[in-house]
């Protein structure tokens, strides 16, 4: 709780532990090799919602996965505090520590 109350009160310099970067490589990992086998897994290579059905192929993932997160990028009403989005954007960065997404660490 303390590190969420200094994160809350100022900016905080972080990293990410080296298990917790080996979870994230490893659930990568697991991700690729799916694709590689042909697989299909929803939201990955599929469409969402009443398109989940629908292969996404291969040249296409990158594009399917910006538009992903354009969609997620959106909001209505008022700016959130600088202070709320450091809190959102460190819960955030703690779940996807935790590798279960099949996110990278690549930027």
């Amino acid at each position: 709780m303390s590190e969420l109350r200094n994160a809350w009160l100022k900016p905080i310099e972080l990293s990410i532990a080296d298990a917790a970067r080996e979870r994230i490589e490893t659930s990568s990992q697991k991700i690729s090799e799916v694709l590689d086998s042909g697989d299909q897994v929803y939201g990955v290579n599929t469409g969402f919602g009443l398109l989940a059905n629908v292969r996404v192929s291969g040249d296409e993932l990158d594009q399917l996965q910006d538009n992903i997160i354009r969609s997620h990028a959106v909001g209505l009403g008022k700016n959130l505090s600088d202070n709320i989005v450091r809190l959102v954007i460190l819960m955030k960065i703690k779940a996807l520590a935790e590798g279960y997404s099949g996110v990278r660490t690549l930027v």
